[in-house]
């Protein structure tokens, strides 16, 4: 979790530097880990999906390489499937209920 956040953190305070990070392999290590192998049913990663895959698309060749992993059918499988629906309720603190979900529909909307 951490080394998405960091990540994504990275490539949107400096943009010009995602080449860099896609010719050491890093952005494909994480694009399989999170799109072409089985997503983590944690709350944490489902929320921070939008953000990263964003950051990790934002020059043609990162764009290319999200697409031809395919993706779409993976991520909405996830996000429809009983196995996520855990990770996706409230935790026991302030936040209401559905707050996460809401929340991570706005950031794949934007």
């Amino acid at each position: 979790m951490a080394a998405i956040d960091v990540v994504t953190v990275y490539v949107f305070h400096e943009p010009s530097l995602l080449s860099s990070l896609q010719d050491n392999g890093l952005t494909g290590v994480m694009l399989k880990a999170l799109v072409v192998k089985e997503v983590p049913a944690t709350r944490e990663v489902l929320s921070s999906l939008p953000s990263v895959l964003s950051a990790l698309c934002l020059n043609n060749r990162g764009l290319q390489a999200f697409m031809s992993c395919k993706p779409f059918d993976k991520l909405f499988r996830v996000l429809l499937s009983q196995d996520y629906l855990p990770a996706m309720r409230r935790r026991r603190t302030s936040e209401s209920l559905g707050e996460t979900a809401s929340n991570l529909g706005r950031r794949w909307m934007s």
